[in-house]
């Protein structure tokens, strides 16, 4: 019985802190924005292998990299309409939240 109680009150708190607030501000279109920009702005880490990663010649490799070459050749057409920023582990959120890129 008292598991029941203590599950019906997690419950209760659970959709009172989780309850849908209306939102003031209209949300942004990020796919209508980075569609009439022409490409996606893309922070990698520059030095995660094998995540992140610059080779020798300075170019991106890694699988966060791959990624998004394939995600911009999926809304492009092309893989190379995608820009590459450098982040790191403690600027990333704060970049994606500013808005400076447009996925991590």
């Amino acid at each position: 019985m008292i598991k029941k109680i203590f599950l019906l009150l997690c419950l209760v708190v659970m959709i009172f802190c989780c309850g849908c607030k209306k939102q003031e501000k209209p949300v942004a279109d990020d796919l209508k924005t980075i569609m009439n920009r022409g490409y996606i702005i893309v922070g990698v880490k520059t030095d995660s292998y094998p995540f992140g990663y610059l080779d020798k010649h300075g170019k991106h490799l890694g699988y966060d990299p791959t990624l998004a070459r394939l995600i911009a050749k999926g809304i492009f057409g092309s893989e190379r309409k995608v820009k590459f920023v450098p982040v790191t582990a403690t600027n990333r959120m704060m970049k994606l939240y500013s808005n400076d890129i447009d996925m991590i």
